[in-house]
């Protein structure tokens, strides 16, 4: 009798599992023939508390001057999902000798429609196609600089990364890529890259697009950089990398291109098994081309190209596979002499510390962030700002 009732009861459980595989079988997106693909998102609710003006009210990048008195508060308490993100991944196994990987991912950070961020549009975030063999790859789509291919770790700074402005060039932009690399435990890497050129203005609104002043030079942008890495940046590896940038831009006045250059170094690694380093230093001129260097100024008196140096450092101790707690300090020093020293900002400089916990699939975090911004105006001065984040959501 007990036998018998063992095994009714592995019946059951048999029945039972065929049920959820079947269930799972039909809920799954299917990909073309050959293939493998996978739906992954982060839905990201963020409650802020934001102590006085900034240029952005849910991901600020650096404090605005004071405004006159008599006004509204300064402060601001609010919610937003507008980092949330939503995403698929391609694979195909043995292209061309190689294997495939390819990623398309949307973000709701498009702009808000009347009513605010409670309607947030959505808008294209990263595309990445990859080819890649034992010692080389190709890779094209709009995807993280080679120069700057690092961001720091953060639940409040997702769609504007940490440290924007201050430190980091953080853009997505088009480009094709291609590299190689070989070694043993140690691999050395040369990565050369031809980008679409980005520039002022701001495009309008509209299906429309126009030129911008990159563009108008009629040459793209060229980076290339030299690595090296041990393996997986994401488990116990790292990477460090040291990279050159140049580009072209049509100038305000003048006939003669500018350039848009720069030399940058990154790096992410396991310091121990417990203990990850990010960073990342530049230096350069005509930099808020490849997003937000030089405090997010292109051009300094009479139109000339502003000069700036910066970076910035993050430490993250990870107890275990679901916690996480860090902070790191990031400054923009544009060069004085290209700005004007009434209106211009002279300075950035941006520090924070986050606590994570990851839940698997789940996903709970604080963080603390400050911005001190510098201005030539004497009556402004040095202007500081603090934003406190709580974020809760889910992956999948």
């Amino acid at each position: 009798d007990s036998l018998r009732d063992r095994l009714e009861r592995a019946e059951r459980l048999i029945d039972v599992l065929q049920t959820q595989v079947a269930e799972q079988t039909e809920s799954q997106v299917e990909p073309g023939a050959g293939g493998r693909l996978e739906l992954f998102g982060l839905v990201l609710l963020n409650g802020f508390h934001t102590t006085e003006n900034v240029n952005n009210s849910d991901v600020p990048l650096f404090v605005l001057p004071p405004a006159p008195p008599g006004g509204l508060p300064p402060s601001t308490t609010a919610a937003t999902l507008r980092q949330t993100r939503i995403g698929l991944r391609a694979f195909h196994p043995d292209v061309l000798g190689g294997d495939f990987s390819g990623e398309i991912e949307f973000n709701l950070f498009g702009g808000q429609l009347g009513n605010g961020r409670l309607a947030s549009l959505v808008a294209l975030r990263r595309v990445r196609a990859e080819l890649r063999w034992e010692n080389g790859w190709l890779l094209f789509g709009q995807e993280r600089l080679p120069i700057s291919d690092v961001n720091p770790s953060s639940i409040a700074a997702l769609e504007f990364p940490g440290f924007t402005a201050a430190g980091n060039l953080w853009f997505w932009m088009p480009q094709v890529r291609v590299g190689v690399e070989g070694g043993g435990i140690v691999k050395g890497g040369v990565e050369v890259a031809v980008i679409a050129p980005f520039g002022p203005p701001a495009q309008p609104q509209g299906l429309a697009t126009q030129p911008n002043r990159a563009e108008r030079s009629g040459r793209p942008f060229f980076q290339g950089r030299i690595l090296a890495r041990w393996g997986d940046p994401e488990l116990l590896g790292g990477e460090v990398s040291l990279g050159g940038h140049m580009g072209w831009v049509v100038p305000t006045e003048g006939d003669s291109l500018l350039v848009s250059k720069a030399a940058g170094f990154t790096a992410r690694f396991f310091a121990s098994q417990y203990v990850e380093v990010r960073a990342e230093l530049f230096t350069g001129q005509l930099l808020n081309t490849l997003g937000g260097g030089a405090v997010a100024q292109n051009f300094g008196v009479g139109g000339v190209p502003v000069r700036s140096k910066g970076g910035w450092f993050q430490a993250n101790l990870l107890p275990t596979a679901e916690w996480e707690v860090g902070g790191g300090v990031g400054i923009d020093d544009p060069d004085n002499a290209d700005l004007n020293m009434t209106t211009h900002r002279l300075k950035n400089v941006t520090w924070e510390t986050h606590l994570i916990w990851r839940p698997h699939p789940l996903l709970f975090g604080a963080e603390l962030r400050r911005w001190t911004t510098s201005y030539g105006d004497p009556a402004v001065g040095d202007v500081s700002a603090t934003q406190f984040v709580i974020g809760t959501g889910f992956v999948f």
